[in-house]
């Protein structure tokens, strides 16, 4: 058995990067770090989520929330498929009319198609026939437009723009790592 005494063990405890504490330093690290369930990424994606929400009460526009969410559903679309209905629909909802905005219409209608067509071969007699039968509806052509419409400038990059707009208000800390910094 080791003997640890408490100043080993806070040690320990204390991130090993002097800068753990601060938030990513852009959109993309912020994402991934999500998405990689790593500590602290709930706090500071849901931390960015409530800045938008505050920029959307206050300029009396309703977007900028959607548009995280839709990211966060199209990268898990990309990453497991389109089989989980949820993010299909997940999808559709954000692709109505008025939900978000691409600069490329036509495709942001094709992607919105696809999709209902996706939605409805997968419902009913022909959603069914399709199971037993071991037939899927091809996806890979859904999850390419998916992928250009998260590329559009109208949604990364102004999403980018809002996350940096986010860092410059200098968001606090988690709890956790200001109590641990102290120690």
């Amino acid at each position: 058995m080791k003997n640890i005494d408490m100043g080993n063990y806070c040690t320990q405890l204390r991130p090993q990067n002097k800068n753990s504490h601060l938030p990513p330093p852009d959109l993309t690290t912020l994402i991934n770090n999500h998405e990689k369930k790593i500590p602290d990424s709930t706090y500071w994606i849901e931390n960015f989520r409530e800045a938008l929400s505050r920029s959307d009460q206050r300029t009396e526009q309703v977007w900028r929330v959607q548009l995280l969410e839709f990211v966060l559903v199209a990268r898990e679309a990309l990453r497991e498929g389109l089989e989980d209905q949820h993010i299909v629909n997940s999808l559709q909802e954000y692709l109505e009319e008025g939900g978000l905005a691409v600069s490329d219409y036509l495709l942001r209608e094709s992607l919105a198609d696809d999709i209902k067509k996706l939605i409805e071969s997968t419902h009913g007699a022909k959603g069914t026939r399709a199971v037993l039968s071991g037939r899927r509806p091809a996806t890979s052509a859904v999850l390419d437009k998916v992928r250009k419409v998260l590329l559009d400038p109208s949604v990364w990059r102004t999403l980018e723009n809002e996350y940096s707009r986010y860092l410059k208000s200098n968001p606090p800390p988690p709890t956790l790592a200001v109590l641990l910094s102290i120690l």
